[in-house]
């Protein structure tokens, strides 16, 4: 790694001194009714892009029974026993390696062809 030498400090200094410049004008014009009330409804449209784009991504990012359980089993874990994000990651990346591993012997992949599909 290189050591620093304050270049990426100036490629961001723009957009810092830019913020600094814009944020009390923000502070004032949000405010204003209906700058509130558009801000209202860029919530459940961004919530809908969204939804959208995670339906469109679904058969790719769940391509075998294996993929779908951990989902559901992480979506169970986070929303009812509020497990935290880091442990779940951890434990979906463990079960990917054991499983790969596990797959990997010719014993396996005949008796689990479910979990072994890619």
């Amino acid at each position: 790694m290189l050591p620093y030498d304050g270049k990426d400090a100036l490629r961001y200094l723009p957009s810092f001194i830019l913020m600094l410049i814009i944020l009390p004008m923000f502070e004032r014009v949000r405010t204003l009714g209906w700058i509130h009330a558009a801000m209202q409804g860029v919530g459940p449209a961004v919530s809908g892009m969204f939804a959208v784009a995670l339906v469109r991504m679904a058969p790719h990012a769940l391509p075998n029974p294996f993929a779908v359980a951990v989902l559901m089993g992480t979506l169970i874990a986070l929303l009812a026993w509020r497990i935290s994000a880091i442990k779940l990651m951890l434990t979906g990346a463990g079960l990917g390696v054991l499983r790969s591993r596990l797959c990997s012997f010719p014993g396996v992949q005949g008796t689990l062809r479910h979990i072994c599909s890619n």
